[in-house]
């Protein structure tokens, strides 16, 4: 796996930047490039770039100061224009904090059998590739969240939709094989009542507070950037 690093220019609006916080992250530009282990935070990468932690964990920060952590044994895509933002996340667990978005901009992230769309909030998403289950949990504000249709022979399987509100988290289960063509439910829970979830955005929110204050004292869009910068990544 070959090493990389290259420092981000400050003055590049549209760069996508990678942050290595500790242990192995590594990325690659397309599906068929080899996997670059990244040793400089930051680390300027294409867009639609595949970032993936190992034993370690990471960000990455948006052109629009939106920001994604990445726990431990996470894969990502990430798509970014100024239109919209898509994350596809094959495997693992990440934060989103999103910016409010301009009118008829959009941010979404997928999993295998999930999709969530938002428009300005915080949320967790943990997919296990094992049990084919992803979790979302919203800590402000309200996401989107809906199933995949599905084909089962000559039946689909429709897509489920439901709001998930803050403090609250939905889970849904991809089946092979779904029984008499019945859609999956969405099962939607308080977040206290699932510890595991609990204790990874309880994590975040204390991040989320510090952020939200110095955002307030941050008019420009630069300024705060480089705060996000120094309280998450320095």
């Amino acid at each position: 796996m070959e090493a990389v690093g290259v420092k981000t220019q400050e003055n590049n609006e549209q760069t996508i930047l990678l942050y290595p916080e500790r242990g192995d992250v590594s990325f690659k530009a397309t599906p068929n490039d080899e996997w670059k282990k990244v040793t400089v935070s930051p680390t300027v990468i294409p867009n639609q770039s595949i970032v993936q932690t190992g034993i370690g964990k990471a960000s990455v920060l948006l052109p629009d100061n939106s920001s994604i952590s990445l726990e431990e044994n996470t894969e990502i895509t990430v798509n970014y224009t100024p239109q919209a933002i898509s994350v596809y996340q094959n495997l693992g667990t990440t934060y989103h904090r999103v910016e409010a978005l301009i009118t008829g901009k959009t941010y979404q992230v997928q999993t295998a059998g999930t999709l969530a769309a938002v428009r300005g909030t915080k949320f967790a998403v943990k997919y296990d590739i094992k049990t084919k289950k992803t979790k979302i949990a919203v800590t402000e504000h309200k996401v989107e969240v809906s199933s995949i249709p599905k084909t089962v022979g000559t039946t689909t399987i429709p897509a489920q939709i439901v709001m998930v509100e803050e403090g609250k988290t939905v889970s849904i289960e991809v089946k092979e094989g779904i029984q008499q063509g019945k859609p999956t439910p969405l099962l939607i829970i308080d977040t206290n009542k699932d510890p595991e979830m609990k204790a990874y955005v309880e994590v975040e929110k204390k991040i989320d507070i510090e952020l939200d204050s110095i955002k307030k004292e941050h008019s420009s869009e630069e300024d705060f950037r480089k705060e996000i910068k120094r309280v998450l990544f320095d």
